[in-house]
Formats: C-alpha cells, structure tokens, sequence
C-alpha cells in the first residue's frame, strides 16, 4: 500500500509539467494561428484605395470658428459671410511633405467679383500623428451694402502641386436686397410718395395741408467708367398743376468709385406741406444729370391735396 500511494502521490508533479507543456505549446499554436490573420489585415489594409483628392465639405458658418448653419439660409447687405471648406485626398511626398496651393473667387449676380480674389497655400512635412489631419480653407466676404438680391457664388480651387492637380467647389450665398432693374440709359425706377417714413407706397397719392410727404425712389442707366466711377446729381421741386415752382429742394449729388459695380443709386426726400396750402393738384418735379455720361432725364410726380 505504501509503494502505491507514493507512486500516486507522484502523479501530481508529472501532471503540473505536462499542463505547462500543453498551455506553451497552445501559445505557439495561437500565434501560429493569429500571424496569417493579423497579415490578412494588413494586405487588406494596404490594398485600400487611396481618397480621391476633393473638397470634401464646404460649410456657411454662424460666426468665424463658429457652426455650420443651412446653406439655403439668407443674408443682407452688409454681412459677412464666413465660409470653410475642407480639403481631403491630398497626396504626401518624401519625408510626408505636402504642398497645396489655392485660390477663392466671388461673384455677384451678374457675374462682377464684389470681394477681391483670395490666395492661399501650405507646403510643410506632416508627423506620424498628423495622419487624419485635413487642410482647411477660411473665407469671409463681405456683402457690399448695395448689393442687389440674387445668389452671389463662391469658387475655390485648390492644386495638389505634388501631382499637379486641381479640383473646385462652388457655394452659393443667397442674399436679400433691393432688386432694381438696370437702365440701358438714364431713367428713375420706382418713385412713389408715402405717408411715413419707409411706409407703404401710396397709391392714391391723396393729401391733406399740413400732412408731411415722404418719397423715394432709384437712379439707374447712368455711366460706370471701368474703374466703376460714377458722377450724378439730382433736383427737386415741388411744384402746382401749372408747372409753377412753388419750392426748390436742395440739390444733391453723388460720387465716387466702388470695387463693385453701383448700378443704382437710392434717394429719399420730405415735403411738409404747409397748412393753409390751397386744395387742388400739385406735382414733385425730379431731373437728373448723369455727368460722366452726358445724359439727362426729368419726370413728374403728380398727387392731390384736398
């Protein structure tokens, strides 16, 4: 008994170093096992296409570093408008350099640039943790603040000089302003008489002595020199049914250039009509002289008072 219990008490030994022996040869198995694998996904890795190189994302932003908001939504004369767009499938050279140049053009409906030509570029070596890094192209122009509704464009391009290649995006800004139809030559646009200030035109034209006239209306068709100058003056008169001045304005004039075009001029006057005026038609008696293109235009506007 004694010689069979020392030969089972030797079992447990033996058994520990076969488990030792079991468990390291599982390991190389395991590994043996995992090393195809682990090079399966490496080649699949590898044999990703590359991104194709493109601006991915073109964002209107609420404000500069701010969130993107809907690209439908409107602005207005005067606003600045901050744009970002993000550049993806750039290419990298030696030492992970890349080299990306780019150019930003804005239009206006009619197709005249309303902000000058923007340039840009990077040319720097990338680190290994710069792998998810994507260049980013700002820009923020602003709406001339007598610019016509209409939807005013945006163009980027943007050359991968590493392999000589370009690609574009186009964004439209939508804006709301004053829609004033051109004049081939001099003319006035939409004069009408209210009844307070920035009111409802006035249809009827129907006054009574005492009451306070407010009118306004818009100069186009003069001429625009190439450097979009312009020279125009206007006088005013109010005058009777018969043509009689009865009270002369006093005459105003506007000058000047602008990088983009001023197709038309706005204008605004008062009459305070006295209150012992005698009931009956009167009119306002508007000429414009456009200087710089030799032209004149005159026109009247007739309403009552009773």
């Amino acid at each position: 008994m004694k010689l069979l219990r020392q030969a089972w008490s030797r079992r447990p030994w033996l058994s520990r170093r076969n488990l030792a022996a079991s468990l390291a040869l599982c390991g190389i198995i395991a590994a043996l096992a995992y090393a195809p694998a682990a090079e399966a996904q490496r080649r699949k890795r590898k044999k990703e296409p590359p991104k194709p190189f493109a601006i991915t994302k073109a964002d209107i932003l609420d404000s500069e570093d701010g969130y993107p908001i809907p690209l439908d939504s409107f602005f207005y004369p005067g606003e600045t408008v901050h744009l970002r767009f993000i550049v993806d499938g750039y290419s990298r050279g030696e030492y992970d350099r890349v080299w990306l140049t780019w150019r930003v053009d804005s239009f206006g409906p009619a197709g005249d640039r309303f902000v000058m030509a923007e340039t840009g570029g990077i040319d720097t070596e990338l680190a290994p943790q710069d792998k998810q890094w994507r260049p980013i192209i700002r820009h923020a122009p602003i709406i001339p603040s007598h610019a016509e509704a209409g939807d005013y464009n945006v163009t980027v391009q943007v050359t991968d000089q590493l392999k000589n290649e370009t690609v574009e995006h186009k964004l439209a800004i939508r804006v709301r302003g004053d829609s004033v139809a051109p004049g081939k030559e001099l003319t006035v646009r939409r004069l009408v008489l209210m009844k307070t200030k920035d009111g409802a035109p006035y249809e009827d034209a129907l006054f009574e002595p005492g009451d306070t006239i407010f009118g306004e209306f818009f100069i186009t068709g003069y001429r625009l020199t190439d450097e979009n100058s312009f020279d125009v003056h206007a006088d005013l008169q109010f005058l009777d049914q018969e043509g009689e001045v009865l009270f002369d304005f006093k005459p105003q004039g506007q000058q000047g250039a602008s990088f983009y075009p001023r197709r038309w001029l706005p204008a605004t006057f008062r009459l305070d009509l006295d209150e012992t005026l005698t009931p009956g038609s009167y009119q306002i008696g508007l000429k414009i002289d456009d200087r710089l293109g030799k032209q004149v235009y005159e026109t009247r506007k007739p309403f009552r008072v009773e």
